[in-house]
Protein backbone atom coordinates (compact mmCIF):
# COMPACT_ATOMS: atom_id res chain seq x y z
CA UNK A 1 0.00 0.00 0.00
CA UNK A 2 1.33 3.42 -0.93
CA UNK A 3 0.77 6.87 0.50
CA UNK A 4 -1.02 9.33 -1.77
CA UNK A 5 2.22 11.26 -2.35
CA UNK A 6 3.78 8.24 -4.09
CA UNK A 7 0.86 7.95 -6.46
CA UNK A 8 0.87 11.67 -7.25
CA UNK A 9 4.40 12.50 -8.41
CA UNK A 10 5.67 16.07 -8.19
CA UNK A 11 4.35 18.12 -11.10
CA UNK A 12 2.00 15.41 -12.36
CA UNK A 13 -1.74 15.86 -11.85
CA UNK A 14 -3.22 13.25 -9.52
CA UNK A 15 -5.03 10.37 -11.14
CA UNK A 16 -8.77 10.07 -10.64
CA UNK A 17 -10.14 7.22 -8.55
CA UNK A 18 -12.67 5.39 -10.68
CA UNK A 19 -14.79 2.27 -10.88
CA UNK A 20 -13.35 -0.91 -12.31
CA UNK A 21 -13.11 -0.69 -16.09
CA UNK A 22 -12.72 -3.34 -18.78
CA UNK A 23 -8.96 -3.57 -18.16
CA UNK A 24 -6.82 -3.70 -15.05
CA UNK A 25 -3.16 -2.69 -15.09
CA UNK A 26 -0.69 -3.92 -12.48
CA UNK A 27 2.29 -1.53 -12.70
CA UNK A 28 5.78 -3.00 -12.58
CA UNK A 29 7.62 -2.61 -9.29
CA UNK A 30 10.11 -0.25 -10.91
CA UNK A 31 7.26 2.10 -11.93
CA UNK A 32 5.92 2.11 -8.38
CA UNK A 33 9.36 2.70 -6.83
CA UNK A 34 10.01 5.56 -9.27
CA UNK A 35 6.74 7.23 -8.31
CA UNK A 36 5.69 7.11 -11.97
CA UNK A 37 2.12 5.86 -11.46
CA UNK A 38 0.60 9.22 -12.57
CA UNK A 39 2.63 9.23 -15.78
CA UNK A 40 1.71 5.63 -16.57
CA UNK A 41 -1.94 6.28 -15.77
CA UNK A 42 -1.94 9.27 -18.12
CA UNK A 43 -0.35 7.20 -20.91
CA UNK A 44 -2.98 4.49 -20.44
CA UNK A 45 -5.88 6.92 -19.97
CA UNK A 46 -6.52 5.02 -16.74
CA UNK A 47 -7.52 5.87 -13.19
CA UNK A 48 -6.81 4.33 -9.80
CA UNK A 49 -9.04 1.78 -8.07
CA UNK A 50 -8.12 3.41 -4.75
CA UNK A 51 -6.08 6.52 -3.93
CA UNK A 52 -3.48 4.47 -2.03
CA UNK A 53 -3.29 1.30 -4.14
CA UNK A 54 -1.22 1.00 -7.30
CA UNK A 55 -3.75 -0.74 -9.54
CA UNK A 56 -4.84 1.19 -12.62
CA UNK A 57 -8.03 0.60 -14.56
CA UNK A 58 -9.49 1.79 -17.84
CA UNK A 59 -11.91 0.90 -20.58
CA UNK A 60 -9.48 0.68 -23.51
CA UNK A 61 -6.68 -1.78 -24.01
CA UNK A 62 -3.22 -0.21 -24.17
CA UNK A 63 -0.15 -2.41 -24.50
CA UNK A 64 2.69 -1.32 -22.23
CA UNK A 65 5.95 -2.83 -21.06
CA UNK A 66 5.46 -1.04 -17.73
CA UNK A 67 2.48 -3.03 -16.44
CA UNK A 68 0.86 -6.43 -16.59
CA UNK A 69 -2.48 -6.07 -18.35
CA UNK A 70 -5.60 -8.03 -17.44
CA UNK A 71 -8.99 -8.12 -19.14
CA UNK A 72 -11.73 -8.00 -16.52
CA UNK A 73 -14.05 -10.95 -16.94
CA UNK A 74 -16.35 -10.21 -14.01
CA UNK A 75 -16.55 -8.50 -10.65
CA UNK A 76 -17.66 -10.47 -7.60
CA UNK A 77 -18.95 -9.57 -4.14
CA UNK A 78 -16.09 -9.61 -1.66
CA UNK A 79 -17.49 -12.10 0.81
CA UNK A 80 -16.46 -15.73 1.21
CA UNK A 81 -19.88 -17.26 0.48
CA UNK A 82 -20.10 -15.55 -2.94
CA UNK A 83 -16.51 -16.47 -3.79
CA UNK A 84 -17.12 -20.13 -2.87
CA UNK A 85 -20.22 -20.18 -5.04
CA UNK A 86 -18.30 -18.76 -8.00
CA UNK A 87 -15.44 -21.27 -7.53
CA UNK A 88 -17.91 -24.16 -7.42
CA UNK A 89 -19.93 -23.01 -10.45
CA UNK A 90 -16.82 -22.25 -12.53
CA UNK A 91 -15.18 -25.54 -11.43
CA UNK A 92 -11.96 -23.81 -10.42
CA UNK A 93 -9.16 -26.10 -9.29
CA UNK A 94 -6.23 -23.71 -9.64
CA UNK A 95 -6.56 -20.08 -8.56
CA UNK A 96 -3.92 -17.35 -8.77
CA UNK A 97 -4.73 -14.64 -6.24
CA UNK A 98 -3.21 -11.17 -6.64
CA UNK A 99 -3.84 -8.61 -3.92
CA UNK A 100 -3.00 -5.07 -2.90
CA UNK A 101 -4.14 -2.99 0.04
CA UNK A 102 -6.08 -5.78 1.76
CA UNK A 103 -5.13 -7.99 4.69
CA UNK A 104 -5.73 -11.35 3.07
CA UNK A 105 -3.45 -14.37 2.97
CA UNK A 106 -3.83 -15.92 -0.51
CA UNK A 107 -2.94 -19.43 0.73
CA UNK A 108 -5.55 -19.27 3.49
CA UNK A 109 -8.18 -17.95 1.08
CA UNK A 110 -7.43 -20.75 -1.43
CA UNK A 111 -8.00 -23.32 1.33
CA UNK A 112 -11.25 -21.62 2.41
CA UNK A 113 -12.54 -21.63 -1.17
CA UNK A 114 -12.17 -25.42 -1.43
CA UNK A 115 -10.82 -25.43 -4.98
CA UNK A 116 -11.84 -28.47 -7.00
CA UNK A 117 -12.22 -28.75 -10.72
CA UNK A 118 -10.46 -28.75 -14.08
CA UNK A 119 -10.37 -24.96 -14.65
CA UNK A 120 -7.96 -22.24 -13.58
CA UNK A 121 -8.45 -18.51 -13.03
CA UNK A 122 -6.84 -15.33 -11.74
CA UNK A 123 -8.51 -13.32 -9.01
CA UNK A 124 -7.52 -9.76 -8.11
CA UNK A 125 -8.47 -8.41 -4.69
CA UNK A 126 -7.89 -4.76 -3.94
CA UNK A 127 -8.91 -2.22 -1.39
CA UNK A 128 -11.61 0.00 -2.81
CA UNK A 129 -12.67 2.89 -0.62
CA UNK A 130 -13.61 1.36 2.74
CA UNK A 131 -14.11 -2.15 1.40
CA UNK A 132 -12.61 -4.60 -1.03
CA UNK A 133 -13.07 -5.24 -4.73
CA UNK A 134 -12.78 -8.72 -6.25
CA UNK A 135 -12.32 -9.20 -9.98
CA UNK A 136 -11.84 -12.28 -12.11
CA UNK A 137 -9.37 -11.41 -14.84
CA UNK A 138 -7.50 -12.88 -17.80
CA UNK A 139 -3.94 -11.93 -18.69
CA UNK A 140 -3.77 -10.10 -22.00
Amino acid sequence: MLPDARLAAAGAPPLPVRDLGHYLYEPAGSVIRAGAIPELGAQLNAGLLDAKVAYLTGDRLHATPFATVFAVRQQLPGHLKALRKWVRQAEIGVLEIKKRGVDINPSTLRNQLKLEGPNSATMVISRRGKGAMVAIVDRV
